[in-house]
């Protein structure tokens, strides 16, 4: 369960998402998110101190977002990260990285 609430001031778009930050939240954030851009807003605060989850689903929503808010030459800062998300997010750092580095690592071609 998740919920996502977006405040308007003549500053700044603040987003807070409380819950569970996977599929459904993810789509919810960047529903919020693409609204605010179509809006005029140029600087989007995510407050994401309540996310008690996060999966592959909410990291692709926080990636596309991030990417949105660059091409759209708007400012998207992240705030209050939770204790989830803050080891959800390292963990899955730590995973590409390996990835990246075993798809990096020559292939021994030689008959073993």
């Amino acid at each position: 369960m998740h919920r996502t609430r977006r405040q308007t001031t003549a500053a700044e778009t603040r987003i807070e998402v409380e819950g569970e930050l996977d599929a459904v939240g993810g789509y919810d954030l960047h529903r919020a998110f693409a609204q605010a851009l179509a809006e005029g807003a140029r600087h989007v605060v995510f407050d994401l101190s309540r996310v008690t989850a996060l999966d592959e689903d909410g990291i692709h929503a926080l990636e596309t977002c991030s990417a949105e808010a660059v091409q759209a030459g708007a400012v998207l800062i992240w705030m209050g990260s939770s204790t989830p998300l803050v080891t959800t997010l390292r963990s899955e750092t730590r995973a590409r990285r390996i990835a990246r580095a075993q798809a990096a690592e020559p292939l021994d071609t030689r008959a073993g």
